[in-house]
C-alpha cells in the first residue's frame, strides 16, 4: 500500500490546481472570439499582446493601458470580466498570431 504524506488540505490543493478552469459554452466563445477580433482591427496599430486584450476586457489597469484612458472605451473595458483571464490570454494571443499570418 502507498502511503501519502501530504495532509488531506494540501492533497486538495494540488487536486483543484490540476484541474482546468471550467470553458465557456459555444455561444459566448464565438462572441468572446468576435470581440477579440474587433479589437484587434480598431487597434491594430498598438503593439498588441495577449495579455495586452484580457486586461483590457477584463478591466485591469497598467501604465501603459490605464483605466482612464481605456475605461472610457466602454465596447471593451471590463466586457469580460466573468471570462477565465488565463483562457482569454490564450484565445487573444492565438487571433493575433493569426492574424499576423493573414496579413
Amino acid at each position: 500500500a502507498v502511503v501519502s504524506t501530504q495532509s488531506t488540505g494540501e492533497a486538495m490543493e494540488n487536486d483543484w490546481r490540476s484541474v482546468p478552469p471550467d470553458l465557456p459554452s459555444a455561444a459566448i466563445l464565438s462572441v468572446v472570439l468576435r470581440d477579440i477580433r474587433s479589437f484587434i482591427h480598431k487597434h491594430h496599430e498598438l503593439p498588441l499582446r495577449g495579455r495586452v486584450i484580457a486586461r483590457i476586457f477584463q478591466g485591469i489597469s497598467s501604465p501603459n493601458y490605464p483605466a482612464t484612458t481605456w475605461g472610457r472605451i466602454k465596447q471593451f473595458w471590463r466586457k469580460h470580466i466573468d471570462i477565465d483571464f488565463d483562457w482569454m490570454v490564450r484565445c487573444a494571443t492565438e487571433e493575433i498570431a493569426k492574424m499576423r499570418i493573414s496579413a
